[in-house]
């Protein structure tokens, strides 16, 4: 059932964070407690690399608050998984820091825009200079980094010095997210939700970057324009109106999978309906062959959330899609 290619397993094993951003998606602070044990994690990846994941992303909260990140990416490491993580990249300096970083293969740091502005979005006056420091760290250890910019309505005016910046800063990736109005965003951050205009000049701007620094640093846009995917259903894990999800090509046809805080499994993208939890990872314990049943019992439905999603972008007015927003939202029953 192994099938190749890139099969991620996101990873949330702490809402615990030393920020407390206002665009945060899932509402992570200091006073998110509790955690989940490392073992359980990876007998489940154990389990799931049967079924063809071969990628883990450790996010949170933070992940280098996750008393058990090393013992986790030296676990999954060994069970043949390329380990990345997202992070603020404020706590690096540090002993431990240095030494978790020996078991990633790639990092992504958060940066929201200059100094100033970052340290307005993070709650926290130095967050900035802290990133940097943790920057540094990298740079010195030679571990290969990028950085996650989440796209507002203003980002597009920055966007090309920020481009710029990341690059001299050693960075080879640079990745453009729409902010999502979920966690304490939807609270905090509604007016800095971007608009149809706004995608369209990011877009554009990406083109341009991806030229300028073809080679030399990947720029990442995590929305699509609705032509490309009507020409290029597969993009959207559309793949035909009579296909079938099976144990064979599950992983091909989900792409990733979400592991929130309390252990439970998602598919796609994080803030799924329970309705289409696949199970936790505690049932792995159990001997459950999750994958299956889920497959058996409900990859009928999520095929046909993906075909419903998929048809809506056809009838839509807007040009950039936001895939993974607009399957969450069906996902609820909501038609976004």
């Amino acid at each position: 059932m192994k099938k190749p290619g890139l099969n991620i397993i996101q990873i949330h094993p702490t809402l615990t964070c030393n920020l407390k951003c206002r665009h945060c998606y899932s509402s992570s602070g200091p006073a998110m407690k509790g955690q989940i044990g490392h073992r359980a994690i990876v007998d489940f990846l154990d389990y799931a690399r049967g079924y063809g994941f071969n990628v883990i992303s450790v996010s949170g909260g933070e992940p280098f608050l996750y008393r058990e990140l090393e013992e986790l990416l030296r676990a999954s490491r060994l069970l043949g998984y390329k380990n990345l993580t997202a992070s603020n990249g404020m706590l690096l300096k540090t002993e431990r820091g240095r030494k978790i970083l020996e078991y990633i293969d790639l990092i992504a740091i958060s940066i929201d825009g200059d100094r100033v502005f970052h340290d307005e979005v993070r709650n926290q006056p130095g967050a900035y200079d802290k990133m940097l420091a943790g920057v540094a760290v990298l740079r010195e250890m030679k571990i290969p980094f990028g950085f996650i910019h989440t796209i507002t309505e203003n980002s597009w005016e920055n966007l090309i010095a920020l481009a710029d910046f990341v690059y001299e800063q050693g960075a080879g990736l640079l990745q453009l997210h729409p902010l999502e109005l979920t966690g304490r965003a939807a609270s905090e951050f509604t007016h800095m939700l971007p608009s149809q205009e706004t995608l369209h000049k990011v877009f554009i701007i990406s083109s341009f970057l991806e030229e300028k620094y073809a080679g030399k640093m990947k720029i990442q846009l995590d929305y699509l324009h609705k032509e490309f995917v009507l020409r290029s259903p597969a993009s959207v894990n559309y793949l035909g109106e009579t296909y079938k999800i099976t144990t064979a090509n599950f992983a091909d046809t989900v792409k990733s999978l979400i592991m929130d805080e309390t252990g439970n499994i998602f598919p796609m993208s994080y803030g799924f309906d329970p309705f289409y939890c696949l199970g936790n990872i505690g049932d792995i314990a159990l001997g459950k062959d999750i994958f299956s049943v889920y497959i058996r019992e409900k990859g009928a439905n999520l095929y046909d959330l993906i075909k419903d999603v998929y048809h809506q972008i056809a009838l839509i007015e807007d040009d950039m899609i936001k895939w993974t927003e607009l399957i969450v939202h069906e996902s609820h029953g909501v038609c976004a």
